[in-house]
């Protein structure tokens, strides 16, 4: 085909994208080579070029000062511009580490303090700043200090009495058989300490300290999840010969533990533990090939080189089948999460609308981010993440012919419609899919218009039932349009009800009822207003005045 190209089957390492974007080293060293790429300065890596600046500054040796290099070193690094090549950086700050070997050389020549002895005249500790086994203090290993750990567990000291007991080391069984290594407060480097009991058999504890039934239990969990994962392999990689990752095993393996013995459950379980098994039970049927920075590959040994070629091949040849691959994994996972997704409510509350947008396949928003981020890091902006989430509900949308209704759709569409009320606008978006259609939106408005009388009452919702005092202000509301005869106006009333609210009724006036009713295709609502009792004036009750009158009659005539 004329859209494939030749596919390389050679191992090789990846290489990092360029990340310099317009940056200048300012700590640059022109007597260095390969300088690599400008990278941006961090918080700690800043305070650490002011902190080798100033010392730097303070020396009299010019070798050491590098004023050319300081003084070009701003108050305050712009991320813009500024920036460090690693080995510049690491050549500048190299001070630091030539301070602390001068300060373990004096400590070194400086007089040690006595330590306090015993009454059989030997030394209680042992020394802090010398290695059991090598007898130094500094120790390198692979160009990092190994430093001096104490032994405090007895995990360690049982292994290193093992070792010396099995090596008939009598230097180290003099120490050790003498006093304990956790008392006497032993150092030693871990290198050391490995290498020194490194091949030798440990002994095992004794059985009055380990549980038999536990341990019992534990070997069967594991002996049934390897079974698992025997038949498994078996069955996949060995008789269909596919291809997985030894984590992807380990995976399964963790899985079946958890949901069968769970007790026995062990996150921290190493995959070349399952490896070794692996190997030890089926030999030469599996391969393992360890590939750049992954895991390694789990494959038949019995399938045929050739099948393997050709497989990789046809995968990585031609780019346009790795787009129409992609394209209907994405569409796979986008009606399956279509098929799963909680249904909607109708009209759709905005709890589910702000929930909704959560159940996006995942897959679809990591490629959306992959696509919009800078060198394909997957880090993007705000602005960006904003982009990735609208244009997967732009495709979750389309891809299911209009079916998903997502939050984006409906929103926006509603928001066009109270903004500029033209069936054509709306109509034009929904045409390019970034809106629902008029019909919809309309068939949405007055499923809400339903909810409301249905809800609606002469009182409003919030008011309370039996409240000691309430008070209530009623105002005409008129719009006097001009007409012709003077008919048509239009007049209202409102009213407020002013009521006390105590600490128990407030969760309820928060309450808003809602009704649910059936998605129907009506697009228009009948008003049906409330029939209100008849109230009539009657007259004033005022008190009669001809017994009082007679009263005061009386009284005068007294």
């Amino acid at each position: 085909m004329a859209s494939e190209k030749p596919v390389n089957l050679k191992k090789h390492k990846k290489r990092r994208p360029s990340d310099s974007y317009g940056r200048v080293c300012i700590i640059h060293n022109s007597n260095l080579s390969n300088y690599g790429d400008v990278k941006p300065f961090t918080e700690i890596g800043w305070k650490k070029i002011c902190d080798i600046k100033c010392i730097r500054l303070q020396s009299d040796n010019p070798k050491i000062k590098l004023s050319n290099i300081c003084e070009q070193i701003p108050e305050a690094p712009n991320d813009f511009c500024h920036g460090y090549h690693r080995p510049c950086y690491q050549t500048f700050t190299s001070l630091r580490q030539t301070e602390k070997r001068k300060a373990n050389e004096q400590e070194e020549h400086s007089p040690r303090k006595k330590r306090t002895l015993n009454s059989q005249g030997t030394t209680l500790l042992l020394p802090s700043d010398q290695c059991l086994f090598c007898k130094k203090k500094n120790k390198y290993v692979k160009r990092k200090q190994d430093y001096l750990v104490k032994c405090v567990t007895e995990t360690a000291k049982m292994s290193i009495l093992n070792a010396a007991q099995q090596k008939s080391d009598s230097i180290v069984l003099g120490i050790v058989e003498t006093a304990c290594l956790i008392a006497r407060e032993a150092h030693y480097h871990e290198s050391c300490r490995r290498d020194y009991t490194r091949n030798v058999a440990h002994t095992t504890l004794p059985t009055s300290t380990c549980n038999i039934e536990t341990q019992s239990k534990m070997e069967e969990a594991h002996s049934q999840a390897f079974h698992y994962i025997c038949d498994y392999v078996q069955k996949h990689i060995i008789d269909n010969a596919t291809v997985e990752r030894m984590t992807m095993l380990r995976e399964k393996y963790l899985t079946y533990l958890q949901s069968k013995y769970p007790q026995e459950y062990n996150p921290n379980y190493k995959t070349d533990k399952l490896k070794q098994k692996l190997q030890k039970h089926f030999g030469e049927k599996v391969q393992f090939w360890q590939p750049n920075y992954r895991s390694e590959l789990v494959y038949s040994n019995e399938v045929p080189k050739g099948c393997a070629i050709e497989a990789a091949f046809e995968s990585a040849s031609s780019e346009e089948r790795k787009l129409q691959e992609a394209a209907a994994t994405l569409r796979r996972l986008i009606l399956d999460s279509f098929k799963d997704h909680s249904h909607m409510p109708w009209p759709p509350t905005s709890e589910y609308l702000l929930s909704s947008g959560d159940q996006l396949p995942s897959a679809l928003l990591k490629f959306l981010t992959a696509l919009l981020s800078k060198q394909g890091t997957g880090h993007i902006s705000s602005r960006s993440e904003r982009l990735v989430r609208s244009m997967a509900q732009d495709i979750c949308y389309n891809v299911t012919c209009g079916q998903w209704k997502m939050p984006k759709h409906l929103l926006l569409g509603m928001t066009m419609r109270h903004l500029t009320g033209s069936f054509q606008v709306i109509n034009i978006l929904n045409r390019f899919g970034h809106c629902a259609s008029h019909s919809t939106l309309l068939e949405l408005e007055t499923a809400m218009c339903d909810s409301v009388v249905e809800c609606s009452t002469n009182l409003p919702s919030a008011a309370l039932a039996y409240p000691k005092i309430t008070h209530f202000c009623w105002d005409n509301f008129d719009l006097t349009e001009e007409t012709i005869d003077g008919s048509g106006t239009t007049h209202s009333t409102h009213g407020i009800m002013i009521q006390e609210i105590k600490e128990g009724n407030m969760e309820k006036i928060m309450e808003q009822p809602t009704v649910k009713t059936g998605k129907t295709k009506k697009r228009s609502a009948t008003f049906k207003p409330h029939q209100i009792q008849p109230c009539y004036a009657t007259g004033k009750a005022e008190p009669s005045l001809t017994d009082s009158t007679t009263t005061v009659e009386n009284d005068q005539e007294r």
